[in-house]
């Protein structure tokens, strides 16, 4: 039953490969165990799957869990499966599918009363809909998804939030708005260790810093970012890779022959170090 819960350890450390290792021991050793518990696994080994960017193996293990959680009436693990198997379609463009995944995923959180589920499910709605380009929407899905999780307290799903209240700020040129999102997304992250949404906070913190006129500590960051992910062995997403290699390029073209000490200095940033930097230039 532990190894359902386990995974958020190791996925908030970066640790996927630790996490992987733990999780194929549990399942070499699980034996005769009741649905609940291999459902659970399945659960928290998608996740694994999930980070690393496998999008089909992710797909297949969401989809192995759902059934198992579905059959034993596991409404609460049920809607966070159906949600980030919708994800999976997402990243292969099959939006319709993906939209009726969510909209099962949201009808069972409503219906049962999970504040949270219902708001992770419409966090990851508003990337269907900015997907096809209905930011206004997009936003006040995620605004009432960030209320939610801050009465909850969930400090995780906050950073999220803000991520991608950040994004849809670049996205609209709304300097400020995306400066103050992805700041105390930083900020949240930090304080619970949250190495996976800091990968995907960098590359939000570096448009905005190279929008500010900050070239050379845009182009650390990003440089920061590619260690970690890199060392972690994490995947961004789609959004957060445009924008990565769009700050990239564009900063490689004002500094020229200066980009490569830029680069280096950057590289050598630890993940305490680069949110530092990024926080000090989002002041």
């Amino acid at each position: 039953m532990l190894a359902g819960s386990i995974w958020r350890f190791w996925w908030t450390r970066g640790q996927i490969d630790e996490a992987a290792h733990w999780y194929e021991r549990a399942f070499s050793v699980g034996g005769d165990v009741s649905e609940t518990a291999r459902a659970r696994g399945i659960f928290g080994l998608a996740h694994v799957s999930e980070a690393r960017g496998d999008v089909e193996r992710t797909r297949a293990q969401f989809d192995e869990a759902a059934g198992l959680l579905r059959g034993i009436g596991e409404t609460r693990w049920l809607v966070l499966a159906l949600t980030h198997l919708s994800r999976t379609y997402v990243e292969t463009g099959d939006r319709e599918t993906a939209e009726r995944i969510q909209l099962e995923a949201l009808a069972l959180a409503e219906e049962s009363g999970d504040r949270r589920g219902g708001a992770i499910v419409k966090g990851n709605l508003a990337d269907l809909l900015v997907a096809v380009g209905d930011d206004q929407q997009a936003s006040g899905l995620l605004q009432e998804a960030l209320a939610a999780h801050r009465a909850l307290g969930d400090v995780y799903g906050m950073a999220n939030c803000l991520v991608d209240l950040a994004a849809l700020a670049l996205r609209g040129g709304v300097l400020e708005t995306a400066r103050t999102s992805v700041r105390e997304s930083l900020e949240l992250s930090m304080s619970i260790g949250d190495t996976l949404t800091l990968s995907s906070a960098l590359p939000f913190a570096a448009a905005v810093v190279l929008a500010r006129g900050d070239v050379h500590v845009a182009v650390r960051l990003c440089a920061a970012d590619e260690w970690l992910v890199a060392t972690y062995g994490i995947a961004l997403g789609p959004g957060e890779t445009e924008l990565f290699d769009a700050t990239v390029r564009s900063a490689h073209e004002v500094l020229g022959d200066d980009f490569a000490a830029a680069w280096a200095a950057g590289g050598d940033l630890d993940v305490e170090g680069a949110v530092q930097l990024a926080l000090t230039h989002l002041d």
